[in-house]
């Protein structure tokens, strides 16, 4: 309660930080933490000025065909998830590879679609950090549905959106079939849209689409790709179309320009279990 600075709970990870206390805020270092979703203590710096822009990745389902491990859990940063649920490593792999200048949030998460609030908050504190900086949301399956409700639910600028073949699976879990692709109409905060479909598609119509005039949108479908692993082959251009947007390209009409004749599929590109890929699908 921050009108009288007491807490009534405790932390809902305590369990897993026997070193803590329970009633710790922010390990202890209340000046120099804070606590990013009410969880784990996150320096405060983790944004800077420098960080010109701030990429929000959306991966697949924490336990991919075999369900969702996170459950009622309440924490849907992929760091902070055990090993056994990183998935995607492919689309996952940009959290190193984009350079100091551009700082990465990927999440993973529930079915219930909580990473799209935690997504919200993150984009706000980067905010408060870089006012001027780009913003840019990637996300693929489950986690593409979260992309699209987060930059509806913000009111923040939006450099881009992309997503590709988001799903929606409701909130008791289950399989994701072929009649649930997941589409959004996206504000006027959102400046570019890209929508991607497989080749072997099984979500058709699934992205964004735009609602006001000045908004770019195009969707597209990706030869020789399927559901799994759409989010592999598309990785390797992902990085030039993220450090592009950040240098002020327009990312649509850069889409558009990419020679798509040397486009090849990537199967297996991943780091982590195969089996455990994206959503459980029929």
């Amino acid at each position: 309660m921050p009108d009288v600075g007491r807490f009534f709970n405790i932390d809902p990870l305590s369990e897993k930080y026997a070193y803590q206390s329970h009633y710790n805020f922010s390990e202890n270092n209340v000046t120099s933490h804070r606590e990013l979703e009410g969880l784990e203590a996150v320096s405060a710096d983790n944004f800077n000025k420098n960080q010109s822009t701030l990429v929000v990745l959306g991966l697949g389902r924490a336990d991919g065909r075999s369900g969702d491990s996170v459950g009622s859990g309440t924490n849907t940063l992929y760091s902070n998830l055990p090993k056994n649920l990183h998935t995607d490593g492919a689309l996952a792999s940009l959290q190193n590879s984009l350079g100091s200048n551009i700082a990465v949030a990927a999440y993973t998460g529930t079915d219930s679609g909580l990473a799209s609030t935690h997504m919200v908050g993150t984009i706000a504190n980067y905010r408060s950090v870089n006012p001027d900086g780009n913003i840019i949301m990637i996300g693929h399956s489950l986690r593409g549905k979260d992309i699209l409700n987060a930059a509806n639910a913000t009111t923040e600028n939006i450099n881009l959106v992309l997503t590709m073949e988001p799903v929606s699976v409701n909130a008791g879990g289950g399989t994701a079939y072929g009649s649930d692709p997941y589409s959004a109409s996206l504000g006027g905060n959102v400046q570019n849209i890209i929508s991607l479909s497989a080749d072997k598609n099984m979500f058709t119509g699934g992205g964004g689409s735009k609602t006001v005039s000045g908004q770019n949108s195009i969707k597209a479908t990706m030869t020789g790709t399927s559901q799994v692993n759409i989010d592999d082959s598309m990785t390797p251009y992902l990085k030039p179309l993220i450090q592009r947007t950040g240098q002020g390209v327009n990312p649509v009409k850069w889409f558009q320009n990419v020679n798509w004749n040397n486009f090849t599929f990537q199967p297996n590109v991943r780091t982590g279990n195969e089996e455990k890929k994206g959503t459980g699908t029929r």
